[in-house]
């Protein structure tokens, strides 16, 4: 079983679940080994019911799975045009490739930004140093991200040609 969790993966609970495998619940297993127990599993059965249950439910995770490929491919193929480094970790990239959150262009035009503004702008150090000089105790993420846009608007109007 492979030990990485990514865009792949079925919860033990799960596979049990929907496709009457015996795994550790609490666990996470690669679509792929899912696969092979599911082919084990059926040759083993001999209820009819079971069989179709588990075939149906396959079907549908194997429909998932699909789709995130799909958008996964989606994903990295615009960031190549843009020259955006393909971060898996982002939550942005991952909620559109599980789930289909947000629309594309979006996810890219706001990769976009986060691009500049760490390669152009070192802007974590000016958020730091934006704490330090504010006269506020706390900063809400709505404080944050309007730093955040002031900072690339700045640089687009000194900057034209590269954004």
């Amino acid at each position: 079983m492979h030990k990485e969790i990514d865009y792949y993966t079925v919860k033990g609970i799960n596979a049990n679940k929907h496709l009457k495998l015996n795994l550790i619940e609490t666990k996470f297993y690669n679509w792929s080994d899912i696969k092979d127990l599911i082919k084990d599993r059926l040759e083993d059965e001999t209820d009819t019911e079971i069989i179709k249950i588990v075939r149906n439910n396959a079907a549908l995770f194997e429909d998932i799975v699909s789709k995130r490929r799909k958008r996964e491919n989606e994903v990295k193929r615009a960031f190549k045009e843009k020259n955006i480094d393909f971060i898996p970790h982002s939550f942005l990239v991952r909620n559109y490739i599980m789930y289909g959150r947000r629309d594309l262009n979006y996810i890219v035009d706001t990769m976009y930004r986060m691009k500049i503004l760490f390669e152009n702008c070192d802007i974590k150090k000016q958020w730091e140093q934006h704490k330090i000089n504010g006269n506020k105790q706390i900063y809400t993420f709505q404080d944050k991200d309007n730093f955040y846009e002031t900072i690339f608007t700045d640089y687009v109007k000194a900057n034209p040609k590269r954004v």
